[in-house]
């Protein structure tokens, strides 16, 4: 039996400042021992009781998860905690922002 994605909930997170993606599961021998098979770094963390892996592209790739938007690849760590919601806030609207523009800007392109 291989590693089922849709028996797994992964989240994007920070742990020790690293970027991971939190494996979470029922607690099940055979569910715990998946992932650890299929992906040799995974790591279990006593202080979140969950299991992790690194937030690279390649796994990212191989559970179906997006890509890394320019956002989550900025270092964020001059920011102070405080201003992180503002900043967040500030890349939805330029990413809604972007979308509408390019709605109503790319078809015109398209007629002939």
């Amino acid at each position: 039996m291989g590693f089922e994605l849709k028996k797994y909930k992964f989240e994007i997170g920070q742990h020790h400042d690293k970027n991971v993606i939190w494996v979470r599961f029922p607690n099940d021998v055979r569910l715990r021992n998946e992932p650890k098979q299929r992906f040799p770094s995974a790591r279990f963390s006593w202080s979140n009781k969950c299991w992790y892996l690194n937030d690279v592209k390649t796994i990212r790739e191989i559970l179906g998860l997006q890509k890394k938007t320019a956002f989550e690849k900025m270092d964020t760590g001059q920011i102070a905690e405080i201003n992180r919601p503002a900043l967040e806030r500030m890349h939805e609207t330029l990413l809604l922002k972007f979308t509408v523009r390019f709605i109503y800007d790319f078809p015109p392109l398209l007629c002939s």
